[in-house]
């Protein structure tokens, strides 16, 4: 029975856990995304300098 109770906490951990982590990389991918973004109007800018200076 206290093994039973112990595998299921221990899932329970593993569903907490892999949540957080599907958080982080969320945000990271966004933060990822955002950067991107920055720099592909960069190399833009830089490849057309009439419009950036």
């Amino acid at each position: 029975m206290s093994s039973h109770k112990r595998i299921k906490d221990n899932n329970v951990k593993l569903k907490n856990i892999a949540a957080q982590h599907s958080a982080k990389s969320k945000k990271k991918r966004m933060l990822y995304k955002g950067f991107y973004t920055q720099y592909k109007k960069q190399i833009w800018n830089l490849s057309r300098p009439e419009i950036y200076f």
